[in-house]
């Protein structure tokens, strides 16, 4: 069949059907934009504003551009529809600065020009830049797929060549992707039925598979792998090849792993607490939830949805400013761009967020939906693994390796808690790690000061707990003592930490604090946490820590010396 009658138009959004919580959060963050867009169509960025590092995604306005349009499209507001246009044009002779950004940049303005010509050919803004902007879709090229390695960019590739395939061009420019259209569509289609499977398949555990960044797979970059597999899925409609089909069920299923109950799921490694990170994971999971074969997981698909999104539509708010993008933000932009990583940026992630909530919009059905599952998973192979558990009204994560001895956000240990309330809520007592830039041997429990834990072999254990086999090893890679057990067992209030110690050992244990930390004898809490370490231990604190979750944390080490053999336990605990 030829590529124009496969691709005579764009799929027609869903009915609708998503929750009001949903449609309210986009139109919020589509508020303020118009109002904070210079004359020449940029939109002002409150990090690089602050923070010009060099190397911040530069792809917001297109990006942003786009997710306008589509809130346009959904609610007939004119003025977001110009603002968007307008971005657009400015954005045409602005290519972005590396292959790294330029795959979303071109996404967005492929997506930004099927909408607009179907919703918008009239826009005098349209009209005097159509021909420009046709001509920048006629020299796309392939740039990732069948010639560089499957990582999450390549992925929104398949959607940005998909687009492309739906605007109806063609091209005579030698070696663009619309210079041959079916190639290009067999090539996309190779790309997600043989070479993504390929790539995926050593990180499958149990039916679930981890998407994003390979091997070490932080969660934020597994959650927006599934939303643009699930686009790519949409957009290829009957044309989507079943191995892709069937890849993004088993995707959505370790979403199902990867999230908390309180609909957390960058908790680890880079893009921490990312509001993209929310809208994206729900999309996925709705988009998975009608394919062929999800029937049975269908209500768990789309209460992770919920739950995914509603935590976006809670926890993120918008300011004088525009929408913050990490929960650290909107308590204070100054003290949080520390926390975050060096490529952020402001107007990117907010169209991202934007435009993929608006997808996950006219994904949504009414079907019934579930709770998150209990019960201890473990994800992931090699260095990039981690488990999840939860029991009963406690949930938390745990990795295994340390994958980066500057960045507490890679440490092993545990890394993430939830702990529900009376009220039925679930609450987040332990702040996320913070992003460091210095050498920084771990979080602990260290030995003797200078041996670091050593995880490995993360298992289900007895109780509901995560176990894994390791030791200490200092820094230089000198074992100090192997066969240790790590036991991670839920209590009644949040986590217990335990392994076999000897008689004189000494411990350090670092534990962060949103609010300022109190003392005694075996203990250190704030209105949040509470976290136990036995009699006679010893506390020093450091400030200046931030993360995605809290713009300002406090480091309380803690030192304890074991008089006798037994078990060492560090107990961690919502107040």
């Amino acid at each position: 069949m030829a590529v124009a009658a496969v691709f005579a138009c764009l799929p027609a959004p869903a009915s609708a059907a998503a929750p009001a919580q949903w449609t309210q959060k986009a139109a919020e963050i589509a508020a303020p934009w118009p109002g904070l867009q210079e004359p020449e169509g940029r939109f002002r960025d409150y990090i690089t504003s602050r923070d010009p590092t060099g190397v911040r995604d530069d792809y917001g306005d297109p990006m942003l551009g786009y997710a306008l349009l589509l809130t346009s499209v959904r609610t007939g507001d004119a003025g977001l529809a110009d603002a968007g246009l307008r971005a657009l044009e400015y954005s045409l002779d602005r290519a972005a600065r590396s292959p790294s950004t330029q795959v979303f940049h071109q996404m967005a303005v492929v997506s930004a020009y099927n909408l607009a010509r179907q919703h918008f050919a009239g826009n005098p803004i349209f009209v005097r830049a159509r021909g420009r902007w046709e001509d920048v879709l006629r020299r796309i090229a392939v740039y990732r797929l069948g010639k560089r390695e499957v990582t999450n960019k390549s992925i929104v590739e398949s959607v940005l060549l998909t687009e492309l395939l739906h605007s109806g061009l063609t091209s005579d420019q030698p070696g663009s992707a619309l210079a041959d259209p079916a190639g290009t569509l067999a090539v996309v289609r190779s790309f997600l039925a043989t070479d993504l499977p390929k790539a995926v398949k050593p990180y499958e555990r149990s039916g679930r598979a981890l998407l994003g960044d390979l091997p070490l797979l932080p969660p934020a970059y597994h959650g927006l792998s599934v939303g643009m597999l699930a686009r790519a899925v949409t957009l290829l409609g009957d044309q989507a090849p079943g191995a892709a089909r069937s890849l993004l069920r088993r995707a959505a299923a370790a979403s199902l792993a990867v999230a908390g109950p309180g609909g957390e799921v960058a908790y680890h490694g880079r893009s921490q607490a990312q509001a993209w990170t929310l809208s994206l994971t729900g999309y996925g999971a709705e988009v998975a939830a009608g394919q062929p074969g999800a029937a049975g997981l269908a209500p768990a698909f789309r209460g992770l949805a919920q739950r995914t999104i509603g935590r976006l539509a809670e926890r993120y708010s918008t300011g004088p400013e525009g929408f913050l993008v990490t929960p650290a933000l909107a308590q204070d932009i100054d003290a949080a761009i520390p926390g975050l990583d060096e490529y952020v940026a402001a107007t990117s992630y907010v169209g991202l967020t934007l435009s993929t909530l608006e997808w996950a919009i006219a994904a949504a059905n009414d079907g019934a939906s579930s709770a998150a599952p209990s019960g201890v998973a473990v994800l992931g192979t090699g260095t990039g693994s981690w488990a999840t558990a939860r029991s009963g009204g406690v949930w938390f994560a745990v990795k295994e390796a340390r994958t980066s001895v500057r960045d507490l956000r890679y440490d092993a240990g545990l890394m993430a808690l939830e702990v529900r309330a009376a009220d039925g809520s679930w609450r987040d007592p332990v702040p996320l790690r913070p992003r460091t830039l210095k050498g920084d041997q771990s979080a602990g429990p260290l030995l003797g000061g200078s041996g670091v834990p050593e995880l490995s072999e993360l298992r289900p254990g007895k109780g509901g707990s995560v176990v894994a086999r390791g030791g200490f090893r200092t820094a230089s890679g000198r074992w100090l003592r192997r066969g240790v057990t790590f036991t991670y067992a839920p209590v009644s209030c949040g986590v217990r930490i335990s392994w076999p110690a000897r008689a004189g050992d000494r411990y350090a244990y670092s534990e962060f604090f949103a609010d300022k930390p109190t003392f005694n004898s075996d203990s250190a809490f704030d209105s949040a946490q509470i976290v136990r370490f036995g009699s006679g231990a010893s506390f020093s604190t450091a400030r200046y820590y931030s993360s995605g979750s809290d713009a300002r944390l406090t480091r309380v080490v803690a030192r304890f010396t074991r008089a006798r053999a037994g078990t060492a336990a560090i107990t961690i605990c919502s107040r």
